[in-house]
């Protein structure tokens, strides 16, 4: 990544964990909302197209951009599935600068 990340000038990022944890970025990330968004035709299309996306897969995106020298954020909203201080130890642990307040 990091030859790509430079040649395209990404120097930043921020990453939306949500979670600390896998069940809990399972229900906030990669599942639909219990209502129909106003600003989607329903429930399923407010989240897009999740295939292969895992809260592995974002740990190690969070941790690769780190690695190829981004300066990196980690952010969450509060939320019963969500502490941002989990998430931004998270953040820290994976090599993100900074992370949610």
């Amino acid at each position: 990544y990091k030859r790509q990340l430079h040649e395209a000038g990404v120097t930043s990022a921020t990453v939306a964990l949500n979670s600390a944890d896998p069940d809990g970025y399972e229900r906030v990330m990669l599942s639909p909302p219990p209502y129909a968004p106003a600003y989607h035709e329903d429930a399923l299309s407010a989240i897009g197209d999740v295939t292969g996306a895992s809260f592995g897969s974002a740990c190690e995106f969070v941790a690769a951009l780190a690695e190829a020298g981004v300066e990196t954020t980690v952010t969450a909203v509060a939320s019963p599935d969500a502490s941002p201080a989990a998430v931004r130890d998270l953040g820290t642990a994976l090599g993100a600068r900074s992370g949610a307040p």
